[in-house]
């Protein structure tokens, strides 16, 4: 037989039992279709409502099955939950306790870095640094250098043509003429609430001692006063706490300043030095900065406002008495001010310092100085 042939056989046998599974199915549905018997609908609510009441009403077995089974399931999980409890308790203690070894750690660490920083002296306690900051009292005041210059008879005669009236000299019961003398002209000194205190004493390491003013309370109404004189941009309103604060740092700092616009600089040093006067009248017994045998330094905040007087009158007095060719003095008192404040130095005195030991001769201390200096603060830079 070919394969043609063979292909027709199978088809048509394919076709034989497709005809029988159509058969078989239409003799089964027309059996059921025979055997359907129709049911009232309401009967299917009556059904329902049996089932409900069986719902309702379980039989006391079902009960009990139902009720031993969610206290073991309760159990179950009381005992899940302790487990879990517990196992994130003890993760919460171990990541506590690691954390309390850590911050024991990190604070032996900062008391190790604390103990040897104080161990550590300070570079610029050096004995070699503190050398240079020995400060000669005879070369302090402007007075003393004016006269080794022009002689007694000069300078007295300049003082009585400042004072034409010729008036009876005032004496003075402070006997601190460190940096500047009472002059005739000034109104009596009399203490107005400004003191200076020991803030931090030297220890056994360092040889460094902390001051600073403090002001009364008096003192501090005083300040307001100013301040609201300031804002008023009324200079007569200065002048009105000056003539009942006779020596009030700020006020005769800002009358200076007010004089030195209106180009009478003789009025501005003048003011200037009546302010340090009352500043140097000021300082405590242990301040001694013209005789220091010890090598101690004696260090003044500038970031204190209350010393911020002090600072400013300095450099101030520097500048007006180098203007008047003392230059000796004006480099004492650039070595007083830096020596209050040698780290910072918050206004720059150290670029002074140069230009006043050439004017003044001081050839050797400036060569001292540059090689003490020059590695902390790098006077070689360009």
């Amino acid at each position: 037989m070919t394969t043609r042939a063979i292909k027709k056989l199978v088809k048509k046998d394919d076709l034989k039992d497709l005809e029988l599974k159509l058969n078989r199915t239409l003799e089964s549905e027309e059996s059921e279709e025979e055997n359907f018997v129709p049911r009232n609908k309401f009967d299917l609510l009556d059904e329902q409502l049996n089932l409900d009441q069986d719902e309702e009403n379980p039989t006391s077995e079902e009960c009990e099955k139902e009720e031993i089974k969610p206290v073991a399931s309760s159990k179950k999980k009381k005992k899940k939950t302790k487990g879990k409890r517990e196992t994130g308790q003890s993760k919460n203690f171990k990541f506590v306790s690691t954390k309390i070894q850590e911050d024991n750690t990190t604070l032996e660490e900062l008391s190790n870095l604390n103990l040897n920083a104080q161990s550590a002296a300070s570079p610029y306690e050096n004995s070699s640094i503190r050398r240079l900051f020995k400060i000669e009292s005879k070369y302090l005041n402007a007075d003393n250098e004016m006269i080794r210059m022009f002689g007694a008879k000069i300078v007295q005669g300049e003082r009585n043509s400042q004072n034409p009236r010729g008036g009876r000299r005032q004496m003075n019961r402070f006997k601190n003429n460190a940096i500047v003398n009472m002059k005739s002209t000034w109104p009596q000194f009399t203490k107005e609430g400004l003191s200076m205190k020991i803030l931090k004493e030297n220890d056994s390491l360092s040889k460094t001692i902390e001051f600073t003013f403090e002001h009364s309370k008096e003192y501090q109404q005083v300040q307001f006063r100013f301040l609201d004189a300031v804002e008023s941009l009324d200079h007569n309103n200065i002048m009105n706490i000056l003539q009942l604060n006779r020596y009030h740092i700020d006020s005769l700092i800002q009358l200076s300043d007010i004089s030195r616009i209106h180009d009478d600089t003789q009025m501005a040093a003048d003011l200037i030095e009546r302010a340090l006067f009352a500043l140097q009248n000021s300082f405590h017994p242990s301040f001694k900065f013209t005789s220091n045998s010890a090598g101690q330094i004696y260090k003044i905040d500038y970031n204190r406002v209350e010393n911020r007087g002090l600072f400013i009158c300095l450099f101030k007095q520097i500048l007006y008495i180098g203007g008047k060719a003392c230059y000796r003095t004006s480099l004492e008192l650039c070595k007083f001010l830096l020596s209050l404040d040698i780290q910072s130095d918050p206004l720059g005195v150290i670029l002074l310092i140069d230009f006043y030991a050439i004017r003044s001769s001081q050839y050797e201390y400036l060569v001292e100085f540059y090689e003490a200096f020059n590695e902390l603060k790098h006077l070689n830079a360009s």
